[in-house]
């Protein structure tokens, strides 16, 4: 028995995000669903051989703030690098201001993270910014990391890395400033 079982099947690009998926292969998703890669459940969709995700403890100092009022405030975060997003900065339960907090219904998931346990929606006064922050109780193990800690959409609060502002992204994640 030769390499060729070990290769995983090279798939073309499509023009769509990374390539992935390959436009017109809702066969070859449903087949791998079934199937599965290797001997790993497929989980959401197959994973995209270009994109990475990779979560790293760092010792810089987060805030994140929502109209000047500090959400979190951490000196060791983790941050979750993943191909075509924005760094996100998960801080530990214990570094959260959950006053502003209101828990949802919400439930994602990811096939490079897993499913969320659980959204907040922040509330200052009469305005909500919904579903601002998530955790993930059981990450995939790749993200054992991020176990249980929160994150917020850069895209919808201010977040500041040892002290500098950084810019708002737009990303398909968040379509407007909700």
């Amino acid at each position: 028995m030769g390499n060729s079982a070990l290769r995983r099947p090279v798939l073309p690009l499509s023009g769509t995000v990374l390539g992935w998926p390959p436009r017109g292969s809702s066969s070859l998703l449903q087949g791998a669903k079934r199937a599965g890669e290797e001997d790993e459940r497929v989980f959401v969709h197959p994973r995209n051989p270009y994109v990475r995700v990779d979560a790293l403890r760092s010792s810089r100092n987060v805030r994140i703030e929502l109209e000047g009022v500090v959400l979190g405030e951490s000196s060791s975060p983790t941050m979750v690098f993943e191909t075509g997003l924005p760094t996100r900065y998960y801080l530990n339960r214990t570094e959260i201001e959950f006053d502003h907090l209101i828990a949802t219904d919400t439930v994602t998931e990811c096939p490079y993270k897993g499913t969320t346990a659980g959204y907040w929606s922040v509330q200052l006064g009469d305005q909500i910014c919904r579903d601002a922050a998530w955790t993930y109780g059981f990450p995939t193990r790749e993200l054992l990391p991020i176990a249980g800690l929160i994150a917020f959409y850069n895209e919808k609060v201010d977040i500041f890395v040892d002290g500098d502002k950084l810019d708002r992204p737009k990303t398909h994640f968040v379509r407007s400033s909700s």
